[in-house]
């Protein structure tokens, strides 16, 4: 594996409230587990192994189509063996 790189298809959260809430409150995460069956981050060297990917678009009114950036860094390609499991999790608060 060279690289790992999300694309979605997402929509943003609707008309904000106020100005405190200028932020995207969605983003997507790479997360390696121990196993497949895992629901919690793999820890290794006392960190959680979850690498960020992007965050889902304000005002866009519609669903689009967002690409992260590759993520080919060393950390995340030597954290991957045989065995383990990967996840790429939203959230949305």
């Amino acid at each position: 594996m060279v690289q790992i790189q999300l694309q979605t298809k997402s929509h943003d959260q609707g008309p904000l409230a106020s100005a405190i809430a200028m932020a995207s409150w969605s983003w997507f995460d790479i997360i390696v587990l121990e196993s497949p069956e895992a629901t919690q981050a793999r820890v290794k060297d006392g960190l959680a192994l979850v690498w960020f990917s992007h965050e889902n678009k304000l005002f866009q009114g519609t669903t689009t189509e967002q690409t992260g950036p590759p993520l080919a860094s060393q950390d995340i390609l030597n954290s991957l063996e045989v065995g383990l499991g990967w996840s790429i999790s939203l959230y949305s608060f």
